[in-house]
Order: structure tokens, then C-alpha cells, then sequence
């Protein structure tokens, strides 16, 4: 544990220096053991401005010589110096200030800094009211991060539902930040990092775009574009208090010259030197006929979809001969379930909405730093303008779902559009013949997972030589059965006056659920778990291990509060530290399924 920072005299921050104070002096007890040490000890960080005033002055007072007795005036109890620095430093109204604090609180970091935050606050305020304290945190969160929740199919219902929805859509997103930042390795084959490093990148200009430019922000290394995620930094201006997406110190700069492509020649036969030049293209087919850019981009989200680069090809018109497929698609919006159907064409370089349905179901939009221009076939400027927006919608092919970058357009009589780079990163089975279209379930990542596991090492290579004769020890199989029964058990009681109740479920995603499936049905083979009818139930969730699987978890606070805690007295750390203080060798024993060994 390390020593307090210096205070002072700020009175928001006062409660957690005494706070911080007060946990080194228990860890330490045994070298400040009495009053007077404990009070110097404080004042030993209270160095500048009013608390550094304080601090002399109480100081000066307790070394002075008594005239009567010539001896040094105590520094008095610990307790009467505590009383004295609350009622110098923290506010005599507290609840009042943490209320006036929730109003006005906003996310400027990570969603996990912005819950100890608002939790702290909570306490102190004493409010109750769900309602209340929901929506004081949701004004709180940042625009983006509250869209990605209200995505979702259920909406939290409980504050404490509202702090684990946050902090895993904000988790999810800054590792997909990382993940981009680092991904600037090149291998054979285009690996998931460089994807969301190429997203929405196609050349755009015949001629280079100028690298120090005042209106493009200087290009992070890797180290820096961290070291900003970590203090919620924006990215482009490195300034708290916003995303790179809303920064207003880099406006997008005017078009400069596009690079028109036209589509691929149609053989035609020679016309008379006095034939009538072809009719232009009409507004209809034109609409009808609108395909798109973005040859790379995916489903995935990552920083460059919320702010995509200046470079980005113009919208061209292709060639409606193509084959096509149309299938039904649910839209997510904001907990509620559009039907529709998705147009599959593989002449489209793109994924579009259609303007007129983002309107009529108010899917929320956002604004493209650079606006896309759209041309037809012949190269002529398209009447219906520019596309200026896009949406991150959550689409529910059958039970997959998946979160669609889409363009805002006017598509006539189509809804969505989904083209080529879909395809391609789902790569469905398509049966044109019935026109059906099914999602691939098996991912990379659980290919390589099969993989890895049927060229995995028999135990017996794994473990050292020496311990072989041990090696029933380590054999996964005999830890799968149930404690075996022993003259004494570990008890579990509860209060006489405990009320058992149900508890409302976790919404999961479809990973999860299949994970939830293999977890009950591995337990049950066990004898860990069986089935019950009991009136008591815990929510059961899954939060994310370092190695990209899903850990379960049982929230058990519920039924905790009703149990008779055990009391018997646990050894102080600071006794057990100083134990370990000569010691030169440290070994671990990590038991498998620790708490199912315990009946």
C-alpha cells in the first residue's frame, strides 16, 4: 500500500486523503502504535496552502513550552484530531454537496473510474430512489457509450445492472481501440487487427494529401494512442472531456479532387456517326441501382467507424445484373424489434439504410467526418446529393446478431442493402436455388481453438519427470466428482428471520447463452449442481478472462446478507507481512475447482 499524496486544503478531496491516511495507519499499526504518531504522521503530507496553514499552526501550538510546567504541549488524541480536521475540511452538509455533485457529474474516463465515482457519490447522498439515481447516471455517461447500451435488447433495470452494462460495453470498446492501435503487423493473410486498421481506407485523390496538414491531427504511435485511452484523452486534440468524434478543434477539411471510377465497359455495337447521344440514366434507376464504397469494412467497430478518415472513394452506380437475394432481418432499436428485409447483393461494395426507414423508426444517426459523393453510371454528380450519415445497428439474422455499420441513403424501395465486404466476412451459405441463406457459427477463433486442442500434449509430457509419481494429482478428471463426506463439514446458516427470494435475470448475448448451456450441462455431469425448485435464487452472468473466454459468475450478495457470519478472528496483514519480511522463496498451490472441494 503506498503513502497518501500530499493535501492541500481542496475539500473534494479531503475525505479520500483521510481515508487513504487512515488504511496506511491500520497497515502499519505496529509502527505507529500511539496517538501522537499517527497525528504526525498526517500532518507530515499537509504541506501546502490552507492545509499546509493548518498544519504549522497546529504543529506550532503542540511544540510550544507550557509557561507553568516548562514542558511541550501535547498534540492531543487521535480522535480529537480527526473531529477537527472534518470540521475544517469536509463539508458540514455532506449529503447536500454529493447531491449537487450527481447533477452535475460527467464521464471524462473509463466507464469502471465513472461507477467508483457515482457509487462514492451515492452513499454519501443517501438516495434511494431507483428511478433518480438512473437517470442522473445516464445524463452522466458519454453519448456514445449510452447509445451502445440503449442498443442492446434489454435496457438495465437496477443500478447495479446499469454499472456491469456500462462497464462491459466500455470495456469491449476500448479493446477494440487497442486492438486497432496495434494492429500494424503484415502477414500473409489480412489478420482481424489490420481490418480495423484498413476500415473505410480506399484511395480517394489522384494526387497525395499533405501529412501536416493544420486540419488533420498528428498520427499517434502505438504508446501514445494507449497512454490517451488509459486518461481518457481525446485522440485527436489529446484534451479531456471528449472523443475524438466530437472534437470540434478539427473540422473536416473542403473536398479535394476525387478520383472518378467508372464501371467496367459494356460491349455495344458500333452506332452511325449520326446516332443521337444516349439518354442519361433516370432518377429511378439510378436509385434503385445505388451500390457502395468501403471495400474493407466489416461488421466490426472500431475507432475509424466512429471517425472515419478523410479518404473514402466516391459511390458509383453498378450493374443491376448481378445476382441478388432479399431475407428477413430484425432491427434493434433501443430495446424494441423492427422486421424487414435485408437486400443481399454481391454488386455492392457497401451496406446501406434507407433514410425514409431510419426516420420512421428513429434509429439514431451519426455524422460522417467526410462526407461520401455520390455518382451515376456516367460519372454525373447523383441528384439525391451526398451521403452525409451512418448508423451502428444491431441486426438479428435468425438467432445471430451482429452490429452493421450502415450508410444513410435513399435506397427507394429497399430498406437495407447489404453487400460484397458482408459477404465476405460472414461468408454464408447461400442456397439460390430455394433462396435461403444461413450464418456460419463456426468463428476463426473457435476453428483455431478445435484445432489447438487436438494437438495438445498428453499430461504426462507437460509435467516434469520428477513428479510423475504425482500425476494422478494433476489429472483433470479426478477433480470432477463431488466432495466426499467427512466427520465435519463446512456449515452455511442462515438467519432464523431470512426470506428467500427470486432475483431478476442478466441479459446475455448469444455467445454467452451457449456458454451457459456447456456450463450447465458440464455440472450437471459432475453432480456439482442438479436441478431445484428452491424459492431462493442468485442472477448468474459471465465476465471476460484475460484469455478471451467467458468466466461465470453467481452474484450471491442477496443471499450473503441472510447467512450468520462466521467470527472467527482472521490474522492482520501487517502480522503476516512481517512474517514473509526474510523469507527468499514464495510458492503457490493452486487447487482445481478450489470451492467445489469443499462440502
Amino acid at each position: 500500500l503506498s503513502k497518501p499524496n500530499n493535501f492541500d486544503g481542496d475539500k473534494s478531496y479531503a475525505r479520500r486523503f483521510l481515508s487513504s491516511c487512515q488504511a496506511y495507519l491500520s497497515l502499519n499499526e505496529r509502527i505507529y502504535n500511539t496517538d501522537k504518531s499517527k497525528i504526525i504522521f498526517v500532518l507530515s503530507f499537509m504541506q501546502e496552502k490552507a492545509a499546509g496553514d493548518w498544519a504549522t499552526n497546529r504543529t506550532t501550538v503542540a511544540l510550544a513550552p507550557n509557561p507553568t510546567t516548562n514542558t511541550i504541549t501535547s498534540f492531543g488524541t487521535w480522535v480529537d484530531f480527526l473531529n477537527d480536521f472534518r470540521n475544517t475540511f469536509i463539508t458540514t452538509d455532506d449529503s447536500a454537496d454529493a447531491r449537487r455533485q450527481l447533477l452535475n457529474i460527467k464521464q471524462t474516463g473509463t466507464a469502471d473510474d465513472y461507477n467508483t465515482q457515482f457509487r462514492s457519490l451515492v452513499t454519501r447522498s443517501n438516495i434511494t430512489d431507483k428511478n433518480a439515481l438512473s437517470e442522473m447516471y445516464q445524463q452522466g455517461l458519454t453519448r456514445g457509450l449510452i447509445q451502445r447500451i440503449y442498443a442492446r435488447d434489454k435496457l438495465p433495470d437496477t443500478m447495479e445492472e446499469w454499472y456491469q452494462a456500462a462497464s462491459r460495453a466500455d470495456n469491449l470498446y476500448r479493446r477494440l481501440q487497442a486492438l486497432n492501435a496495434t494492429g500494424t503487423t503484415t502477414t500473409p493473410s489480412t489478420p482481424r487487427s489490420t481490418r480495423f486498421k484498413n476500415l473505410f481506407s480506399t484511395t480517394i485523390s489522384s494526387s497525395p494529401t499533405p501529412t501536416n496538414s493544420p486540419n488533420r491531427p498528428k498520427k499517434l504511435t502505438p504508446e501514445e494512442r494507449e497512454k490517451c485511452m488509459k486518461e481518457g484523452r481525446c485522440l485527436a486534440c489529446r484534451e479531456v472531456g471528449h472523443n475524438a468524434r466530437d472534437c470540434t478543434k478539427y473540422k473536416a477539411r473542403t473536398p479535394t479532387t476525387i478520383r472518378q471510377v467508372a464501371p467496367d465497359p459494356v460491349p455495344t455495337t458500333p452506332a452511325p456517326a449520326a446516332a443521337e447521344p444516349a439518354k442519361p440514366t433516370s432518377k429511378a434507376e439510378i436509385i434503385a441501382h445505388i451500390r457502395s464504397l468501403l471495400q474493407n469494412a466489416g461488421d466490426n467497430v472500431a475507432e475509424e467507424a466512429l471517425n472515419p478518415p478523410i479518404t473514402i472513394s466516391p459511390v458509383l452506380v453498378s450493374d443491376s445484373s448481378k445476382p441478388t437475394m432479399r431475407i428477413p432481418v430484425q432491427v434493434k432499436v433501443y430495446g424494441q424489434t423492427v422486421l424487414s428485409n435485408a437486400l443481399i447483393d454481391s454488386g455492392a461494395e457497401g451496406k446501406f439504410i434507407d433514410s425514409k426507414f431510419v426516420a420512421k423508426h428513429c434509429i439514431p444517426v451519426r455524422k460522417l467526418v467526410k462526407p461520401i459523393p455520390v455518382h451515376n453510371v456516367d460519372g454525373t454528380p447523383n441528384q439525391n446529393g451526398t451521403i452525409t450519415h451512418y448508423t451502428l445497428c444491431p441486426l438479428l439474422f435468425g438467432n445471430k446478431l451482429t452490429l452493421a455499420f450502415l450508410l444513410v441513403t435513399s435506397l427507394g424501395k429497399e430498406d437495407i442493402i447489404l453487400g460484397l465486404p458482408w459477404l465476405k466476412q460472414r461468408n454464408p451459405i447461400i442456397n439460390w436455388k430455394e433462396g435461403t441463406i444461413s450464418i456460419r457459427r463456426t468463428t476463426t477463433a473457435t476453428s483455431l481453438a478445435q484445432r489447438t486442442t487436438k494437438t495438445s500434449k498428453p499430461l504426462k509430457d507437460l509435467i516434469l519427470a520428477n513428479y510423475h509419481n504425482f500425476i494422478h494429482l494433476f489429472e483433470k478428471k479426478a477433480a470432477e466428482r463431488f466432495p466426499i463426506e467427512r466427520p465435519y463439514d463446512h456449515a452455511i446458516d442462515l438467519k432464523p428471520d431470512f426470506i428467500p427470494r427470486d432475483c431478476k435475470l442478466y441479459s446475455m448475448t448469444p455467445q454467452e447463452e451457449v456458454a451457459l448451456d456447456e456450463f450447465l450441462t458440464e455440472n450437471l455431469r459432475k453432480g456439482y449442481i442438479r436441478p431445484s425448485k428452491s424459492p431462493m435464487a442468485s442472477p448468474f452472468f459471465f465476465v471476460d478472462k484475460k484469455d478471451g473466454t467467458l468466466r461465470p459468475c453467481q452474484d450471491y450478495r442477496a443471499l450473503n446478507e441472510g447467512t450468520v457470519k462466521n467470527a472467527y478472528p482472521l490474522p492482520l496483514i501487517g502480522d503476516l507481512m512481517d512474517k514473509l519480511r526474510n523469507a527468499k522463496y514464495f510458492t503457490k498451490l493452486d487447487l482445481r475447482s478450489g470451492y467445489n472441494n469443499i462440502r
